[in-house]
């Protein structure tokens, strides 16, 4: 049996609206572990209320954290949601909004739920 490691290259603290430090990573797994990995590159992050939202530019994902637990809630993935090297994020209300850089285009996602409202994409 190969047994190998993983440790992402990062660590990232995060002081929520609630006044709690959240720190992440960083984040490790083993090919024997059943324990996920929850960031690849990480590049973005925005708060909202008690949720923290990252942006995994190489994951092409979204991952959402509780920021009084440092819970993951949820990661976004997947073709129906359109990220294509996500860069960078922007929380408004029940929306979030996610640049794709190679998209030329905006995932909208519902903040609530997680699910996807619309994608904008650039006018050639």
């Amino acid at each position: 049996m190969i047994r190998g490691r993983l440790i992402t290259e990062f660590a990232l603290s995060v002081v929520s609206v609630l006044g709690v430090v959240l720190t992440l990573g960083p984040m490790e797994a083993s090919a024997t572990s059943t324990k996920p990995i929850h960031f690849n590159e990480p590049i973005a992050i925005a708060v909202s209320d008690n949720h923290v939202w990252v942006v995994n530019a190489k994951g092409n994902s979204i991952t959402e954290i509780d920021a009084s637990s440092g819970a993951v809630l949820r990661v976004i993935s997947g073709a129906a949601d359109h990220f294509d090297e996500p860069t960078a994020i922007a929380i408004g209300g029940n929306h979030v909004w996610v640049v794709n850089a190679k998209g030329n285009s905006v995932t909208e996602l519902n903040a609530e739920n997680g699910t996807l409202m619309r994608v904008i994409n650039a006018q050639a």
